[in-house]
């Protein structure tokens, strides 16, 4: 029995409301806003992450009121902020020097978390701003794992501190998980 195209991808659809199959062909988003619109993130379409995890830092969980964080890490260049005007260089932003090596970018007027600059070379922007979510740019592990609030058995590789270091399992024994991408946060 043959079916017709429509048939196929109102199946698709319907398996992917369910939970049961993703099927998608849209793009990367290349752009995201804060929570009121003031700051846009953009991606320099076709970049591809270096990284993604989920940070259980002190300083993420503080600073996002959240469990943890997703994070998608970037090269510095494909990451620029644009004001709702369109304008790059009049984005009303407030930063924050959390680390030696680390400075977060929020939203001057809502206070989103928009970015943070990991030196001069690499970006991190929250994975939850973007919607859909790429499956590239689903978290492939997780980072600092010890300072957790909640197990999280996904199966994912978890490390105890930074990404390549001490790993353990989903409740936080011993266990070394193998290595598949740097960290992002």
């Amino acid at each position: 029995m043959l079916l017709s195209l429509s048939a196929l991808l109102s199946s698709a659809l319907l398996l992917s409301r369910r939970g049961c199959a993703r099927m998608s062909t849209a793009p990367a988003p290349s752009a995201a806003t804060c929570f009121c619109g003031s700051v846009s993130i953009l991606i320099t379409p076709g970049a591809e992450p270096i990284g993604t995890s989920m940070c259980h830092c002190k300083i993420c969980r503080t600073l996002s009121g959240a469990p943890m964080m997703a994070n998608v890490l970037f090269s510095r260049d494909a990451v620029s902020l644009q004001s709702a005007e369109g304008t790059e260089g009049a984005v009303d932003t407030v930063t924050t020097q959390t680390s030696k090596a680390v400075v977060r970018h929020r939203c001057g007027k809502c206070w989103s978390p928009v970015f943070a600059e990991l030196g001069p070379k690499r970006a991190v922007v929250p994975a939850a701003l973007f919607s859909p979510l790429p499956p590239a740019w689903k978290p492939s592990h997780h980072i600092y794992y010890d300072s957790r609030v909640v197990d999280i058995p996904d199966g994912t590789p978890k490390w105890r501190g930074r990404f390549g270091g001490e790993g353990c399992d989903d409740f936080g024994d011993d266990k070394k998980p193998s290595a598949s991408a740097p960290a992002s946060s």
